[in-house]
């Protein structure tokens, strides 16, 4: 199976522990975690400090599966979430590929941090996962075939209407009587948690 993973620094590994940076080791690596539970033939375009582009690149004919994961970056850049949401639908509806061959994941929420000064970027961040709800609508992508994850409780009506909701272990109290999944911790690979159990589903 051909994979494309295509997205910014969550995608690539990027470890900005260092003075210069870097990269995660694979076995912390969502895209190589993924590669290892599934013996696909993975390609991974992430590059660091990708925004949504403007146009949709030329990917191969032959790619099985497309995950992309964009937006954080937009977000850091000033965007709001709408405008965010409205480039990647731009982005997506230029694709070449079926709409059945295309995985959309919403990033994670940001932290507070040296990236991340300002609490709104947080709030901003989980506003711009919820809309993944109104991009599929308009896309035509059914709800069963619609998954998200969230933490905490501005994510409840995102995690119920979604074909499954997932939850980091770390989650609050109201996220996890829910009814969501409850994968792997956000500090141990979530991710690649959630795309190896869509991996079966989908099998």
């Amino acid at each position: 199976m051909n994979v494309i993973c295509f997205g910014d620094s969550n995608t690539y590994g990027y470890d900005p522990r260092g003075y210069f940076g870097g990269r995660y080791g694979a076995d912390c690596r969502w895209v190589d975690i993924l590669v290892a539970e599934t013996g696909w033939d993975i390609s991974n375009m992430g590059q660091s400090g990708r925004e949504i582009p403007v146009a949709a690149p030329a990917f191969p004919v032959d790619t099985d599966l497309l995950i992309v994961m964009l937006g954080t970056n937009d977000l850091l850049q000033g965007r709001s979430p709408k405008q965010a949401a409205e480039r990647l639908e731009r982005f997506l509806v230029g694709i070449s590929l079926g709409r059945s061959k295309i995985l959309l994941i919403a990033p994670p929420p940001v932290t507070l941090g040296a990236w991340v000064p300002n609490p709104q970027l947080i709030e901003d961040s989980r506003t711009f996962a919820q809309l993944c709800q109104a991009l599929a609508e308009r896309l035509g992508i059914s709800r069963q075939h619609v998954y998200c994850a969230g933490d905490e409780a501005n994510d409840l009506s995102m995690l119920t209407w979604a074909a499954e909701g997932f939850a980091p272990a770390n989650c609050v109290p109201a996220v996890r009587a829910c009814g969501a999944t409850i994968v792997a911790d956000a500090d141990h690979d979530t991710l690649a948690d959630i795309v190896s159990r869509l991996d079966k589903m989908y099998a």
